[in-house]
């Protein structure tokens, strides 16, 4: 998947935000950033596995009690070796729409679905950057009305020989 319909995917995503939020009173209307620690699994067919690691941050808006869209940033931290290659994910980008079920006063489960851009390196001279579909599915607890912490797992990158997934903690806070 190019830069370009990346950018469709986005773009549409918005888009269907600002449907799916007509009719919705303003003050339902929050925005939230998003701070957590993903462990990545990176699996390539006829290769050892690796494990990486990274810090995601993330912003996003909330147009009524259960869709919200937002864009997120993972830096790697954590890499690993596959026999004589070290490889590192230098960063991703991620645009999803985000829909959310409350099951209780103070917890709520939700489903991802969107585009993310993986830019992975590797030493001596592996390196690739693509765009795929990404999902995942997670669940929050609320600790007070703008403070929640959550788990979830997320697809990165489901393309062919090559697979990058793993589970977070996070932070969210709604401002």
């Amino acid at each position: 998947m190019n830069f370009k319909k990346l950018a469709v995917v986005a773009s549409l995503s918005l888009m269907s935000g600002s449907v799916l939020a007509g009719g919705v009173d303003s003050n339902e209307r929050s925005k939230y950033f998003r701070a957590g620690y993903s462990f990545l699994s990176y699996e390539q067919t006829g290769l050892s596995d690796a494990d990486l690691g990274a810090l995601d941050v993330g912003v996003g808006m909330y147009f009524n009690r259960n869709f919200a869209v937002e864009a997120r940033l993972g830096l790697g931290v954590q890499d690993d070796n596959i026999g004589a290659v070290n490889l590192d994910l230098n960063a991703y980008l991620g645009v999803y729409a985000r829909g959310e079920i409350p099951l209780a006063n103070k917890f709520s489960v939700y489903g991802l679905l969107g585009v993310a851009r993986v830019d992975l390196g590797g030493t001596p001279s592996a390196s690739s950057a693509d765009n795929d579909i990404s999902y995942g599915v997670g669940a929050m607890f609320a600790i007070n009305n703008k403070s929640s912490i959550g788990a979830e797992y997320l697809m990165l990158h489901d393309d062919g020989p090559v697979k990058l997934d793993g589970f977070s903690i996070n932070y969210q806070m709604k401002f």
